[in-house]
């Protein structure tokens, strides 16, 4: 391929999918409008199809355009990792570790006082943080590995944290009734960080009035606690335990999120040792379990 896009125009890609508008990409980034789609057009004529679809609107991604965004967004954060490295190595060698935003919160103070000044932090989607530790990026991440682990991570260890039991965060008002359906007139919103929301949703759904799910655990607690309604999250999303007149509840049926910390095959010796670290901080359980109804 004789021409590549350059890490301006990935920029731009990602800011109309963000904005929704050229003229606000074009804005955002210090460029003039027909610069803008001057290169959005050259783009296109590189891809073979319309990235996105332009009225008088704003502008909407195309199947094409969510990809490449998406995949430019993927090569931003490599590029900025390379170039931190670059740095560290210069400055003295820093551990970096990353994890998935529903879990910063709560990740992150662990590492700092496990770690220190000698940890730098990343948050961003899991299959991105194992393809950057897979690349040397990062020194670790804590996330959750769904299944079979992907490409990125054959050559990555994965070392079991612990088991994250769902509970239930009642805000003032709301409690589960009595009889074999307790929470049948009960709405719930629903939010893990391992992929097994969805699932377990469809599951759940015959046990509640209704049930939605939210990409990440404090928009859940945040909605629930707006909306007067019942979160179901994972205990470490519930570390700082209820507000006054809220309480916490098991919810119909249990289930637990699995949590992972995962090492390049040859881990940095300031590392040893974390995963229990965060199991005990985070209040994980070392017992396996699935989705079992309460009795």
């Amino acid at each position: 391929m004789d021409y590549l896009p350059d890490p301006d125009e990935l920029r731009l890609v990602v800011a109309v999918d963000e904005l929704g508008s050229v003229g606000a990409a074009a804005r955002s980034l210090g460029l003039a409008q027909p610069s803008a789609s001057a290169r959005l057009a050259r783009l296109e004529r590189l891809v073979g199809t319309p990235l996105f679809e332009r009225d008088t609107r704003g502008a909407r991604a195309t199947d094409a355009g969510r990809v490449l965004a998406d995949r430019a967004r993927s090569v931003l954060a490599h590029l900025g990792w390379a170039v931190e490295a670059a740095r560290d190595a210069a400055d003295g060698r820093r551990l970096r570790v990353g994890t998935v935003a529903s879990l910063a919160a709560q990740v992150l103070p662990v590492l700092d006082e496990a770690a220190g000044s000698q940890v730098d932090t990343v948050v961003d989607h899991g299959s991105i943080l194992l393809s950057a530790l897979a690349d040397g990026a990062l020194d670790a991440a804590v996330v959750a590995v769904a299944g079979r682990p992907g490409p990125a991570a054959a050559h990555l260890r994965r070392h079991r944290v612990g088991d994250d039991a769902l509970r239930a965060l009642l805000p003032r008002g709301v409690r589960p009734g009595r009889g074999a359906r307790p929470w049948r007139d009960l709405d719930v919103v629903l939010a893990t960080y391992d992929g097994s929301a969805a699932p377990f949703a469809v599951t759940l759904a015959a046990h509640v009035a209704r049930v939605q799910v939210v990409a990440t655990i404090p928009a859940a607690v945040a909605l629930a606690r707006r909306r007067g309604c019942a979160a179901v999250v994972p205990t470490s999303g519930l570390l700082e335990g209820p507000r006054p007149g809220e309480r916490l509840d098991d919810p119909p049926l249990r289930h637990r999120c699995r949590l992972d910390l995962v090492l390049p095959r040859h881990p940095d010796a300031r590392l040893a040792g974390l995963a229990p670290v965060l199991a005990r901080e985070l209040g994980l359980s070392t017992d396996r379990g699935s989705v079992t109804p309460r009795r």
